[in-house]
């Protein structure tokens, strides 16, 4: 009796990692540095718009995200640069690219871009030439979602201040300087 319990146990196990779905993407670790060199513009500012689009070919969806930029690092952005996101939703239908990332509107961002396969620009390194702002307790900028050997290349005497067990954050201006100095 334990041994049939135990198989009919040990199939519905089987049966429900069967039916499961892994969404994964492989991508090859940036350091700031990389990302800096690999990209043709860096920009600081917010989102504006966001507009999922079908390619040409109606094989790909792309979000069309609008950026009014504070303050540009690198390249020649003016008041405004637009990028594409793999992935959104169109018609109902709905396509993501694990590692990509969604945008939001008013969302505060320093981005390295690059032009893509598309020939438009494209976040460089999926999320990892992304940096998104917020406000700590005290109403300070910071930046989030960095490794700590890049927030410690970015801090004067490499000093972290932590977010949560697994973020790590840096003030805006303290990484802007960083950025200046790349």
């Amino acid at each position: 009796m334990f041994r049939i319990a135990s198989c009919v146990l040990l199939l519905f196990v089987f049966a429900s990692f069967s039916t499961s779905t892994v969404h994964a993407t492989t991508l090859e670790p940036l350091s700031i540095e990389e990302l800096s060199q690999r990209s043709s513009t860096i920009v600081h500012g917010t989102v504006v718009s966001t507009q999922a689009k079908w390619n040409e070919a109606k094989t790909m969806i792309f979000t069309h995200v609008q950026f009014e930029v504070a303050d540009s690092f690198r390249g020649s952005a003016g008041s405004q640069v637009e990028f594409l996101v793999p992935g959104g939703v169109v018609d109902g239908i709905r396509m993501e690219i694990a590692g990509t990332g969604t945008f939001q509107k008013d969302q505060e961002s320093i981005l390295f871009l690059a032009p893509g396969g598309t020939g438009k620009l494209h976040v460089n390194g999926l999320t990892q030439g992304r940096f998104d702002v917020f406000e700590d307790d005290d109403g300070r900028k910071q930046i989030r979602g960095l490794a700590l050997d890049a927030i410690q290349a970015l801090s004067p005497g490499g000093v972290v201040a932590s977010a949560s067990a697994d973020q790590q954050s840096v003030s805006l201006d303290e990484f802007k300087n960083g950025l200046r100095k790349l």
